[in-house]
């Protein structure tokens, strides 16, 4: 298991670092635009709890199509120096296609956040036991993760199988991971861990920060949007998307081979009946 972490890991940097200049200049323009998101919701920090939540929801779902757009980018380009900022879009321009994307999220990730959701709200006020409580929570979050999981590959499939329903990717996804979330969580991890060091600077600083002015080592909001001092906000925000700018290509390339070994895999013990292939493949084989 780790020797394939170890593997993917060694591709996706030395195609990091072969065309670093063009996924920089790509993931320049999404950071942007999801800066433009962050900031929209700032703004909008003050309205009230119910019109404020139906704000993000309505913006995530604006992005879905976006995500999926990066991906098929970093797919199917042969040369990354092809690359055209107008690729970004490209899942904007049919609604019916956009119309799938969304609801592809919303019968995995969406669905289970929301199941998941209604199940921390009903169980959790009846924990009195501060320990147990945080038990629960750690539960519900690696229970999500694993459900989740199941659903790794719909994205990769969507742009595989553009003529296949909403429903049969789901199918594929799930039929395709069914013994692998485990090896999946570990690797998810392997790449997330590190984004633990913006956040650790953050806290330090933030630590910092407040020492000096009040005298007491307070650690700071952990949350944009919590964020009170605007000094504060913009040295948050700087370190947080100039980690994401060096970094997050580097977690796309990583999640798609990741994704194209767990297809094929699938596909040889005859999880499914499809001899598609990512057309990444060809390229980093």
């Amino acid at each position: 298991m780790f020797s394939l972490f170890a593997s993917v890991k060694r591709h996706a940097r030395e195609i990091y670092h072969r065309d670093r200049a063009y996924l920089w200049r790509l993931f320049s323009i999404v950071l942007a635009l999801y800066l433009a998101k962050t900031v929209v919701l700032a703004c909008c920090r003050s309205l009230p709890v119910l019109p404020y939540k139906l704000l993000d929801a309505a913006l995530s779902i604006l992005y879905i199509p976006l995500g999926v757009s990066v991906t098929h980018m970093l797919i199917h380009e042969e040369h990354y120096d092809h690359m055209k900022a107008d690729g970004l879009f490209r899942f904007y321009r049919d609604p019916k296609t956009m119309l799938r994307c969304i609801l592809l999220v919303a019968l995995t990730t969406g669905a289970v956040k929301a199941l998941l959701f209604v199940v921390e709200e009903a169980l959790l006020p009846h924990i009195a036991s501060e320990p147990w409580k945080i038990a629960a929570e750690v539960l519900l979050y690696v229970l999500e993760e694993a459900l989740i999981a199941y659903f790794f590959l719909v994205q990769y499939l969507f742009i595989m199988h553009e003529g296949h329903s909403a429903l049969e990717v789901v199918s594929l996804s799930c039929h395709a991971m069914r013994g692998d979330i485990l090896h999946h969580l570990c690797f998810d991890f392997s790449l997330f861990a590190w984004y633990l060091l913006p956040l650790g600077a953050w806290m330090l600083l933030g630590g910092g920060y407040s020492l000096l002015t009040t005298g007491v080592f307070a650690l700071p909001p952990l949350s944009l949007l919590e964020l009170s001092a605007a000094p504060l906000s913009i040295l948050y925000t700087a370190i947080l998307y100039l980690f994401y700018f060096f970094y997050t290509p580097y977690v796309a390339l990583a999640k798609i081979l990741f994704a194209e070994h767990a297809w094929a895999e699938a596909q040889a013990l005859g999880k499914v009946h499809s001899t598609k292939t990512l057309p990444a493949q060809r390229r980093v084989s």
